[in-house]
């Protein structure tokens, strides 16, 4: 099966767009993979274009025909990802906005909101972090992380010089892509249940609806189905998990179309479970952690966070109130509390 990602980098440069753009294209060849920045797409046979649409302009130099790169349809392919006939089996498509200073109108490249913002496979939002400081409200990428934030998938890159922030990129992007294992290091944490509205009103938090399904595949492997709501859109993923440590996992995710989604979630299985909640995403001094809320619950709730290494530090945001680490705690697993909490019982 082929591999296929679609990333956004946006934020602040601290190193030339060009620099940028080679460095990436270098590294990521040399893992065997087609990088294609959308900008570059102009010249590109229609085969190799991210998604299936080429629009066809008359080179009034030549007289000839060149296909030129259409961004807008690269929205309409269902699954979120832009579609290629490529015959390499890994693809790896970039977006780059540079954001300036006084730029006041970012969500408005994207008009469709949530749904386009989420179709991207990850987001990486580079930051000037001058003289080590945290973000800021009035650092300049705060309104444009406050748009990604929410993203399934969203990093923030703080750097404070142009060489630390390529080699931090370089890192979570090689992290996300499982390069050289698609490990998944994340802790969990219980805490004590924070006021939704109070999250809410943080600067950088974003919440979606999220319904998991534990069932099984037609090969009788377990799955975890997703279902990720944000106001009128959904996002569906299918993920397979095998332990490596007690806090790392191999975890291998794809997107799904909505069928895809309901085929395998109404297929039979000997124990099909089902758990919702309500997670909340948010950017702390350059941290991306997710806080899950669920019905049943109403003291407690976890916070969770995906590392680049088990040893990572971590700082937790000031005004949550951690209660103690369950990683390894099997009881406090989503596929035990849906055991408990079974959705599908009601």
């Amino acid at each position: 099966m082929k591999k296929k990602e679609w990333i956004m980098i946006t934020g602040i440069l601290c190193i030339k767009k060009a620099d940028l753009q080679s460095q990436l294209k270098k590294t990521y060849e040399k893992l065997g993979y087609t990088v294609i920045f959308t900008e570059d797409t102009e010249d590109l046979p229609a085969e190799e274009l991210p998604n299936g649409e080429p629009a066809e302009a008359q080179d009034p130099s030549s007289g000839s025909k060149t296909t030129s790169y259409r961004r807008e349809t690269a929205w309409q392919n269902e699954a979120g990802y832009p579609a290629s006939e490529n015959k390499n089996e890994k693809l790896l498509v970039i977006s780059l906005e540079e954001t300036v200073p006084e730029q006041k109108n970012f969500p408005a490249k994207f008009p469709a909101g949530v749904a386009q913002r989420d179709s991207f496979s990850a987001v990486f939002c580079l930051r000037f972090a001058e003289n080590g400081l945290p973000l800021q409200e009035t650092d300049p990428v705060s309104p444009v992380l406050a748009f990604w934030t929410g993203h399934p998938h969203l990093r923030v890159i703080p750097g404070r010089n142009g060489e630390e922030q390529l080699r931090l990129l370089q890192e979570e992007i090689s992290c996300f892509l499982g390069e050289p294992k698609p490990l998944e290091i994340e802790r969990k944490y219980l805490i004590r249940k924070p006021d939704p509205d109070m999250l809410l009103r943080y600067p950088w938090c974003g919440m979606a609806g999220i319904v998991q399904t534990y069932t099984h595949d037609s090969q009788g492997q377990p799955i975890r189905l997703r279902a990720r709501t944000v106001g009128s859109d959904c996002l569906y993923f299918e993920t397979r998990k095998i332990p490596v440590s007690p806090v790392s996992r191999i975890e291998v995710e794809r997107r799904l179309t909505e069928a895809e989604y309901l085929t395998l979630l109404q297929a039979p299985s000997p124990a099909k479970r089902q758990l919702q909640k309500d997670r909340y995403c948010l950017v702390y001094e350059d941290q991306y952690f997710e806080i899950d809320l669920y019905p049943f619950w109403e003291e407690q709730a976890f916070l969770e966070i995906e590392l680049r290494s088990e040893d990572q530090e971590i700082r937790f945001p000031d005004f949550l109130q951690v209660i103690r680490e369950v990683t390894t705690d099997l009881s406090y697993r989503n596929y035990a509390l849906a055991e408990t909490y079974n959705c599908l019982k009601n």
